[in-house]
């Protein structure tokens, strides 16, 4: 505001945020790399019975579920909630003998008594007295690793990796990201359980955020751990700029003064003020002056981590114990 007269304050902050954009998308840059943040597993639910009827959201549960989901519902993540966020139901066949040939549903809500109200309409046909699971197949957002608790980061761009330190391997590369078609033709029933090794896109959140599919679906209680890519957020009177050790700042501020030397120029016939000084000229010495900030940071930033990571032989991307390899087909994945 210095800089340029009758620029508003409110405008000011606008062309600030627009040079930070510029700047925080221009590259990735090593504070786009969260490192060892978390992913919280549930164990599976399936204990007792439940009644489903066909073309009906609701889902009555025995006394022996009810008392198994309020045991949990207060737990992160929660029973019910979101995509994303809370858990999926999936009931067996209408023998009852099997919960793994049944499609996820997710949990809406939960009474706390008896009843489940679920995302969309049973679509199989009804069952009493029916085996059921409920387990979390979805996930939204990882949790920061300096959370004081769970909280998705609602600025996550994509993984890197995701590991499983108590079991000692991780996937990466191209076991993550996967979409629902790549998944559905390997597994089109989701018999697949057990650790996870795999990442599939799903879908979004109703804030719009990304959710994923984690296959095998996880039964088992586990926290993995995740790199990944963030977005880092807009400047505002509660959010600095990342504290680097070269002129992130300073980087930022030439391009905001661009901007704003934009705006004058726009303006010198509304202002007789902003008639005083060549903007063309000005514009011209802070584009120069952000190209060689940009150029230094970039260098600095290249020093703290290099974009390219090396590895010795192809590798593989999920756990080879012999129960693992017996209970999950891995043939397509393993490298021809």
């Amino acid at each position: 505001m210095g800089t340029v007269p009758r620029i508003s304050v409110l405008h000011a902050a606008q062309l600030y945020n627009r040079a930070w954009g510029r700047v925080r998308d221009a590259r990735l840059w090593s504070f786009n790399f969260i490192a060892d943040a978390q992913i919280f597993v549930p164990a599976a639910i399936s204990t007792g019975t439940v009644t489903c009827t066909f073309n009906s959201a609701t889902v009555t549960c025995d006394a022996a579920a009810a008392a198994a989901f309020n045991a949990v519902s207060l737990g992160p993540p929660p029973l019910a909630g979101v995509l994303g966020v809370g858990r999926q139901l999936r009931v067996g066949s209408s023998s009852g003998a099997s919960f793994q040939n049944g499609p996820n549903y997710t949990i809406l809500t939960w009474d706390g008594v008896s009843t489940l109200t679920i995302d969309k309409p049973y679509g199989e046909t009804s069952v009493a007295g029916s085996a059921y699971q409920v387990l979390k197949a979805y996930y939204g957002a990882p949790s920061l690793p300096f959370s004081a608790r769970p909280v998705p980061d609602q600025n996550f761009v994509y993984y890197t990796s995701i590991i499983n330190r108590f079991d000692g391997y991780s996937f990466r590369g191209k076991n993550l990201n996967w979409s629902q078609d790549m998944l559905n033709a390997i597994d089109p029933q989701r018999g697949g359980q057990g650790q996870a090794y795999i990442q599939a896109n799903y879908g979004r959140a109703a804030d719009g955020t990304p959710v994923f599919e984690l296959y095998p679906n996880p039964v088992e209680f586990t926290t993995y751990n995740a790199c990944y890519v963030t977005r880092w957020p807009d400047v505002s009177p509660t959010q600095d700029l990342p504290r680097m050790p070269y002129d992130l700042a300073g980087c930022v501020l030439f391009q905001a003064k661009y901007y704003a030397a934009q705006w004058a120029l726009a303006n010198v016939g509304t202002f007789a003020e902003l008639g005083q000084t060549n903007w063309v000229t000005a514009m011209n010495s802070y584009a120069a002056d952000y190209k060689a900030e940009l150029i230094g940071c970039i260098k600095n930033d290249d020093n703290l981590m290099p974009q390219q990571a090396y590895r010795q032989g192809s590798g593989f991307d999920f756990p080879l114990g012999g129960a693992f390899l017996q209970g999950h087909d891995v043939s397509s994945l393993i490298p021809s």
